[in-house]
């Protein structure tokens, strides 16, 4: 299909950025105000679970819409549903209600024979000491639809889980082992490009590509391929997290979109492509430029600064850290006198860190260094 027009459902500036530089026309469909909308033909605003009858009068401005892209997690349901509206290309709606909807998925894939840790659903009616006795103690509470972690508890008592429980959430077995994730490529239901994200600190450094022992990395391809086939993924790039386990490789969780934490940046350092164009092209129905099978990736490491709430007084150890041979990018985004947030998942952040070597010892050693030097000290 030839691409006219390009509605980009929840703004992510690397993709309209993308689609200009291919010299694409697009519009823009967001629910938050857009500050840097490029060279958008449209951009409008409306809450992203709105109505058919409250989008279409949008639509009808805009000239004929060929693709239509997801830029964002929550952008993944209301663009499946345009691209039904508009008879465009689009993955099964199945596969995206069951990677939007996080107890769906679990129900889905544990029938497909998927490892995972044990879950239940949320109810108001669950007895909390049925659930510990089912789970043990701790559970881990997540919202059924949410991203970066936001919404999850680790529950250890029968008020707190009285307090929580609904239909919106979903319960598991805490699961004991090392956490790491799979990025995908899917161009026409096939898997075109892979790798494998160790987390050297959840929630605050990804290495790309991860050192996993051979058998691990074969295990937990294993897995992302399976749970790809089941849910029938035809397009786009998929991240799937999967945890280490003394009983073998467990499925976490999978999205249907890109994932957060700078990791696509630090995919381009250690690939040397881009992409974001390459998800852009996919997503328009046209096979990406790839790096070679037989080219040797380097090593990246993505670096998400958050210290807490409070109000900074001072940023140490700034310069040690531009110093380093393997440090690419640093930015932080505060400065002595900036109030930060409490953090609710991982997409928030005070700045990052991108660092990138062929020596994977010497990556691990600038990290450790960048640990050792980096501090945000806050006014008491």
């Amino acid at each position: 299909m030839k691409v006219t027009h390009v509605l980009v459902v929840g703004h992510r500036r690397p993709i309209t950025r993308e689609l200009e530089r291919l010299g694409h026309a697009f519009s823009i469909w967001s629910d938050k105000k857009v500050l840097v909308p490029g060279k958008a033909t449209h951009v409008f605003h409306q809450p992203l679970d709105a109505k058919k009858e409250d989008i279409l009068p949008h639509l009808s401005q805009l000239p004929p819409i060929s693709h239509v892209i997801a830029g964002t997690e929550a952008g993944v349901f209301p663009a499946s549903r345009v691209r039904g509206w508009l008879e465009a290309h689009r993955n099964p709606p199945s596969a995206i209600v069951r990677c939007y909807d996080k107890l769906m998925m679990k129900q889905f894939l544990a029938s497909k024979n998927i490892p995972m840790t044990k879950f239940i659903p949320g109810s108001k009616s669950l007895d909390p000491t049925e659930v510990f006795e089912t789970l043990g103690r701790p559970v881990i509470l997540k919202q059924r639809v949410s991203s970066g972690g936001r919404g999850m508890a680790k529950l250890g008592n029968e008020s707190e889980l009285a307090e929580r429980l609904d239909s919106r959430v979903l319960l598991e077995q805490e699961i004991r082992g090392t956490e790491g994730s799979v990025e995908s490529l899917v161009f026409d239901g096939e898997i075109i490009f892979e790798n494998f994200t160790e987390y050297l600190l959840i929630g605050g450094c990804n290495l790309v590509p991860g050192h996993l022992k051979p058998e691990v990395k074969a295990e937990a391809r294993t897995l992302n391929r399976a749970v790809i086939k089941a849910l029938q993924i035809k397009w786009g790039l998929t991240h799937l997290e999967f945890y280490e386990t003394p009983k073998g490789i467990l499925f976490g969780e999978v999205a249907l979109r890109p994932p957060g934490g700078y990791l696509m940046e630090a995919i381009k350092l250690a690939y040397g492509f881009n992409p974001w164009r390459a998800l852009v092209n996919v997503e328009l129905g046209k096979m990406p430029e790839l790096p070679p099978e037989s080219s040797r990736p380097r090593y990246a490491a993505s670096v998400i600064f958050h210290p807490g709430a409070g109000r900074v007084k001072q940023i140490e150890g700034m310069q040690t850290i531009q110093n380093l041979p393997s440090t690419k990018k640093l930015r932080i985004k505060v400065k002595a006198g900036s109030i930060i947030p409490q953090r609710e998942g991982v997409g928030q952040d005070i700045g990052y860190l991108l660092a990138c070597s062929d020596d994977a010892a010497q990556l691990r050693s600038d990290l450790e260094k960048v640990f050792d030097a980096f501090r945000v000290v806050m006014e008491a």
